[in-house]
């Protein structure tokens, strides 16, 4: 049996596999927990999808749970690494843009 909450958007906000275990459980019985959350007997794998992460929703109503995925957000270290690709390339296109430009100086256009 695993406990559950949910938000007001049915987001699983917390998860507990040994709710009343005497040792590592949360202390209150079944009826108490029920009070603020929901007790299931098993919760679905996500599927692996490669940059996305799994975010897990349960619907009390139908006792359904599902999954949507989100993208990964980037960290500090690939946005910077984007930024730096991204003035290189503006760097590479002005060296091209003068060069073309002195090319046509020395040409007499």
């Amino acid at each position: 049996m695993i406990y559950i909450t949910v938000d007001g958007n049915n987001l699983v906000k917390f998860q507990h596999f040994l709710p009343v275990d005497e040792v590592h459980g949360l202390g209150k019985t079944e009826e108490e927990l029920l009070i603020e959350g929901y007790l299931v007997d098993s919760i679905p794998q996500p599927e692996q999808q490669a940059g996305k992460v799994p975010i897990l929703y349960y619907t009390p109503e139908t006792n359904v749970f599902h999954y949507e995925y989100n993208d990964i957000p980037k960290t500090p270290e690939q946005i910077q690494a984007e930024k730096i690709v991204s003035i290189e390339n503006q760097t590479a296109e002005a060296m091209v843009d003068i060069d073309f430009r002195l090319s046509n100086i020395e040409l007499g256009l």
